[in-house]
Parts: C-alpha cells; sequence; structure tokens
C-alpha cells in the first residue's frame, strides 16, 4: 500500500477500478478529499517555499549593499591580535600538518616557531605580518601544498594596481 506525506494509506491508487464500482461512495469520495487536500496542501507549500526564497533573496540584496569600510593596507594590526593569530597558526600546523617535520627537525622548528614569535614587537600591517613572519616560518616545513597568502580584501583592492 501506497503511503503519502501524511501517512495515511492511499487507498485509490492500490485499489483497481472494478473495486472502486463496489466500495461505497463515502470511501471514495474521502478518498478524493483526502487526495485534492494533499494536493492544495503541497500546491501551498511551493507557494511558500516560493515566497520564502524571494523574501531571502530579497533581503541578501539588501543587506550587500550596506557600507563597508574601504580596505587600507596601511592600516596596522595590534600586536596582540598578530600573535594570537600566529599561535593559532602554530598550534594547526603542529596538530594536523601530516609532513611538518620531514625535512626539519622538531627542535629546530620549535626555534623557528619561537623566534618568529619573538619578531612580533610592534603592530604590522596585513602584508608586513605575512611575509617578514608567517612566510619565513611556513617555508621551513618545505611543503610545497603548505603556503601563505593575502586575504580576500586585499586581493581585492590589489586588482589592476602596479605593486
Amino acid at each position: 500500500m501506497l503511503k503519502n506525506n501524511f501517512n495515511l494509506p492511499r487507498l485509490w491508487v492500490v485499489l483497481s477500478p472494478v473495486m472502486f464500482k463496489i466500495l461505497p461512495f463515502k470511501i471514495q469520495s474521502v478518498a478524493s478529499n483526502i487526495n485534492n487536500f494533499n494536493f492544495h496542501f503541497e500546491s501551498c507549500l511551493a507557494g511558500m517555499n516560493r515566497m520564502l526564497f524571494f523574501v531571502v533573496m530579497v533581503c541578501g540584496g539588501l543587506l550587500s549593499c550596506v557600507a563597508t569600510k574601504p580596505y587600507s593596507p596601511s592600516k596596522k594590526l595590534p600586536q596582540e591580535l598578530l600573535r594570537k593569530d600566529y599561535l593559532l597558526l602554530r598550534n594547526i600546523l603542529e596538530q594536523k600538518h601530516p609532513s611538518i617535520y620531514w625535512y626539519t627537525p622538531k627542535d629546530s622548528m620549535d626555534l623557528y616557531f619561537d623566534y618568529y614569535f619573538k619578531a612580533i614587537n610592534d603592530s604590522m600591517t596585513e602584508q608586513q605580518f605575512a611575509w617578514q613572519v608567517l612566510a619565513p616560518v611556513v617555508d621551513k616545513i618545505h611543503c610545497g601544498h603548505t603556503s601563505v597568502g593575502s586575504s580576500k580584501a586585499f586581493r581585492k583592492w590589489a586588482v589592476g594596481k602596479r605593486l
């Protein structure tokens, strides 16, 4: 026996046309009412889905129009934030990188990690932090799959500029 979304048996689908002549009128009308209700309910859901999609698209469009501060490559990031990011990178590399110590032993990597952590002695721009601190540390791993890149905001800002 086939079932609809409401777990009500769909007798009218399973029964043959000959049996419909034998069944009392009341059962046939209940089955057709349930079928009509199910169709109407599904079409209402489709309409609500379209309306929800429309509302989400309008809200998304409005939120994307919110003014954002223009990117400034000369903006300096505070030392605390840079150190926090650096420690996060170190923890991720030490815990998740599959070959961090293949080419550089652990004691040497610890020395490099500590040296470049101490190099964060003041606030820096994104580019200074990436190329003077992060890139040299990541280079010590000697893994071609691990690299340092710029943020999306910097890449968007740099389009068409000669650096």
